[in-house]
């Protein structure tokens, strides 16, 4: 009940002072068939989600914005048997979780009911003629790539992710420094658990443009590794073509490559594509026993979902009428030639009300053998999602 009370207390402080308020209320329904262990599982989902967002601006350019989240979430789940806390969220860069459950009702055998606060911003911005500073929990995101982002690393999004209107929150100091006229200096600490040294991350970028192109230069120290990254954005007969890549350096283990090249085409005014290669230097040249080699700093700490080393990822976006887009992203691993093809419809109801119909489809080879992964992107199986969506 503290959260409760803080939360009360919260938002009552908020409506004394002036500023403005918004955010998004989803309510949305999904339904998975899984393959583990040689068995299929079925998982129903219904989730609301509700977001707040208060933003207040001070006349000397500077700004305080105050998140909130609280969901609600009923699943009828024979996963359960198998893990009781599949919606156990971590977030690893934050000093306090402030995140609790309002209601945690669980029955082992299938179902579950639960809800969940959850403070996502709490950030103050200060901008200058010669610099800008931002401390809080606040959004940090790198990388041009559409689906795999080397770059990103404080809070990435897997490729089966439905819910991609806010990236989590993370406890930093940032500081933005402009060189030039389109150039910037780059500099954060960003802090994890109780401030703890190896739970924490610090970086330093540099970005700067010649002609057409954009190039951003990074180093940083995360957690227990140095990674050092590029992120190229250019354009070239009317087409934006992308190159991002990292080295990381775990300690006690051996460094690895990630790279995503790719390019974007606005074919009409209702048809664009983009097609991106990811290399995964972190993934393995076989699964044979996979889920005992996955216990690296590359899938525990380092961002990375995909196992094997080739991707190919495809996206078609068309407009159907003013108000109804239709997508296709497609994404192909070249090692054991699985797919997970991902259709998408969304209609704008009204001014701020969406309907989004889409689902997650693995394609492959069965996979026959309990510690064999003969085909990584059918085990995701299978994922229909309807959604509506109303921001206010």
């Amino acid at each position: 009940m503290r959260f409760v009370s803080t939360l009360f207390l919260f938002l009552t402080s908020l409506t004394l002072v002036a500023g403005e308020m918004r955010g998004y209320v989803i309510g949305q329904g999904s339904f998975t068939k899984k393959p583990i262990f040689l068995k299929e599982y079925d998982r129903s989902e219904i989730t609301n989600i509700n977001r707040f967002n208060y933003i207040h601006r001070f006349p000397d350019d500077s700004s305080f914005e105050a998140g909130l989240e609280i969901n609600q979430i009923f699943e009828k789940n024979d996963l359960a048997q198998i893990s009781p806390y599949l919606h156990k969220t971590k977030y690893p860069f934050r000093i306090k979780q402030f995140n609790e459950y309002l209601i945690n009702r669980n029955n082992m055998n299938s179902d579950r009911y639960f809800s969940q606060g959850h403070l996502d911003r709490l950030v103050y911005n200060h901008e200058a003629n010669s610099f800008s500073v931002t401390v809080g929990r606040q959004q940090i995101s790198f990388g041009s790539s559409k689906v795999v982002n080397p770059l990103d690393m404080f809070a990435p999004f897997n490729v089966v992710t439905i819910n991609k209107e806010e990236r989590n929150g993370v406890d930093a100091l940032r500081l933005r420094i402009p060189y030039r006229q389109m150039g910037e200096w780059d500099f954060a600490v960003v802090a994890g658990e109780d401030f703890e040294g190896k739970k924490s991350a610090a970086l330093a970028a540099f970005k700067f443009s010649i002609n057409s192109t954009d190039l951003k230069l990074m180093a940083m120290h995360f957690k227990q590794a140095e990674i050092f990254g590029i992120d190229l954005l250019t354009t070239l007969f009317d087409a934006n073509f992308w190159l991002e890549g990292t080295t990381t350096k775990p300690k006690g283990e051996e460094s690895y490559q990630r790279v995503t090249a790719g390019g974007e085409y606005q074919w009409s005014e209702k048809l664009y594509t983009t097609l991106e290669y990811h290399y995964n230097g972190a993934g393995f040249d076989n699964l044979n026993f996979y889920y005992l080699k996955t216990d690296k700093f590359a899938f525990n700490d380092g961002g990375v979902c995909l196992l094997n080393k080739n991707y190919l990822n495809f996206i078609m976006g068309y407009q159907l009428a003013p108000l109804d887009t239709l997508m296709l992203s497609l994404l192909y691993c070249g090692d054991d030639q699985s797919v997970l093809l991902s259709p998408s419809f969304e209609s704008s109801l009204s001014e701020n009300l969406n309907l989004i119909v889409g689902a997650f489809i693995g394609i492959g080879d069965e996979n026959s053998s309990l510690t064999d992964l003969n085909s990584e992107l059918k085990g995701y199986g299978k994922t229909f999602f309807v959604k509506l969506r109303q921001f206010f």
